[in-house]
């Protein structure tokens, strides 16, 4: 489905992600000596913070998206990008191993209808994708609808794309992270994690990656 870019430095940033991943997902494909479970590096994720979000809701949010995959046997190494400071980092286009997630703040009112968190764009014939967005101000209004701490839900809501990702599929499993319809009176608890089948897919599609990685290296 095609997404139309925001204003002002919501578009600025989204043009320049979509610079940094063009042409990415062709790369992966194709067979790839297999790497041990062991050997497996931690994925490396670039936040794009374009909804100004301040550092003691992010950083937290960071954390326990970290865990959530941790969990699901995926370490993650995060390399924060503000829009007014890019780094060498930032600026380089992405590699195999590498993810981004843009997040953004639209500019809409609140609404008691369901609308996505977030997104990921899929090549679902490729099964990969390596750019995924959250929408900053829909997680603050599900947060408070439902009780639940903002960074908290912000970090389920990162790890949730981050699995569309890795798995390569934009479909949605009845239950675990993944499930596709999130209900305030449900979100308290810590039973959000990637189910083990859910799990299963994203260590795989990681592997897939990181063979890739490891193979023209």
């Amino acid at each position: 489905m095609t997404r139309v870019c925001g204003e002002g430095i919501v578009r600025r940033a989204c043009h320049a992600i979509a610079a940094l991943v063009w042409g990415l997902a062709s790369g992966i494909v194709g067979g790839a000596r297999a790497l041990p479970q062991s050997a497996l590096p931690p994925i490396v994720v670039r936040t794009y913070d374009a909804a100004d979000i301040p550092a003691e809701y992010q950083q937290p949010a960071l954390l326990a998206a970290a865990a959530i995959l941790d969990r699901a046997g995926i370490s993650v190494r995060w390399i924060r990008c503000d829009p007014d400071g890019f780094t060498a980092e930032c600026k380089k286009p992405l590699d195999t191993y590498e993810l981004a997630v843009r997040l953004l703040k639209l500019r809409e009112r609140p609404s008691k209808s369901a609308r996505p968190l977030g997104e990921a764009n899929v090549d679902v014939v490729r099964r990969t994708g390596s750019l995924a967005t959250v929408y900053a101000n829909r997680v603050r209004w599900f947060a408070d609808a439902s009780g639940v701490d903002f960074s908290t839900v912000l970090g389920r809501a990162i790890a949730h794309e981050i699995g569309h990702l890795l798995m390569g599929t934009t479909m949605h499993p009845a239950t675990g992270l993944m499930r596709g319809v999130w209900a305030p009176k449900e979100v308290a608890g810590e039973h959000w994690v990637f189910a083990d089948r859910d799990a299963l897919a994203l260590r795989e599609g990681w592997r897939l990656r990181a063979d890739l990685a490891h193979s023209t290296s």
